[in-house]
């Protein structure tokens, strides 16, 4: 995907007859919909010509999706928006967009793997890292076991002990 896009949502089924559909937010900020006046959906730009909050999901209508059928088709692909239009975060926080596909080494820079999630946890979230060998391996996001997230190098330095 365009690394100058972020995903949002993941479209859902059709709502409707008038080409709205269901989306399920795929952000941390789900208000961000309130003010959305456009998308992309595969690159291409479409205009938001109304949204609600339906329970967990977004109810969608953009300019040019005006039937059924048309909102059905767009089932399982990503809305994405401009990075530019992400809203801003502090210092030691961090997006999980961001963090994907990094590479991972140790405090000795031995490399570990590359990051292919972030799963949410119960007390805290962790690192999925595919290592060299095709196994997974989780870090959890705490200050005792990541030692530094330089995105500017681009790479995450954790403590294996």
């Amino acid at each position: 995907m365009d690394n100058s896009k972020i995903i949002i949502g993941k479209i859902g089924a059709a709502h409707g007859i008038r080409g709205e559909f269901r989306v399920t937010p795929l952000t941390d900020f789900p208000d961000r919909f309130d003010n959305l006046k456009h998308v992309f959906i595969d690159s291409k730009n479409f205009e938001v010509e109304s949204r609600r909050h339906n329970g967990k999901f977004i109810i969608l209508k953009l300019k040019g999706i005006e039937d059924r059928d048309s909102a059905q088709s767009l089932n399982g692909k990503f809305l994405t928006v401009d990075r530019s239009e992400v809203p801003p975060i502090n210092d030691d926080e961090f997006y999980v967009f961001d963090l994907i596909g990094l590479p991972v080494i140790d405090e000795n820079q031995n490399r570990i793997g590359i990051v292919e999630d972030v799963i949410k946890g119960y007390s805290n979230d962790n690192l999925s890292i595919r290592a060299e060998d095709g196994r997974e391996i989780l870090i959890p996001l705490l200050k005792s076991a990541i030692r530094s997230i330089d995105l500017a190098r681009g790479e995450i330095c954790v403590s294996m002990s």
